[in-house]
């Protein structure tokens, strides 16, 4: 081991055993510094109802066949992949909104995601990602 090395896990140590305990003393609890942390960003905490949520979004097989549905904008399967984004990205790329043709998607989903339901909590998700 050479002098520098030694030196080196020196200062490691020191930090460690004196410096960290005291900045910790000044830092805010834990879900404080989670919301500093990542709510900047547009990223938002998963609840238990969120991953049940997203469980029904999994169900996404990716067949195309909600796209057949006629109707302006983005295709319904985007929809979907939506949960895959943050909440910054949430406010520009929600696809369809036309509730009408996400109806007549969802009734031609084999595996039965529901759209409509997915598009409300998508809305709702970007709104708290925004406030």
């Amino acid at each position: 081991m050479t002098f520098d090395n030694l030196v080196s896990d020196l200062r490691l140590g020191l930090r460690a055993v004196f410096i960290r305990p005291f900045q910790r003393l000044w830092q805010s609890p834990g879900a404080e510094r989670f919301r500093s942390n990542y709510f900047s960003e547009g990223l938002l905490p998963t609840s238990m109802a969120d991953r049940a949520e997203l469980a029904l979004a999994a169900r996404c097989i990716g067949c195309g066949l909600c796209d057949a549905v006629a109707g302006r904008g983005a295709r319904p399967s985007l929809l979907p992949t939506a949960f895959s984004k943050n909440g910054v990205d949430l406010r520009f790329d929600l696809g369809p909104n036309d509730p009408e043709r996400l109806a007549a998607a969802e009734k031609l989903c084999p595996t039965g995601v529901p759209l409509v339901r997915l598009r409300a909590f998508l809305d709702d998700r970007a709104r708290k990602a925004l406030a």
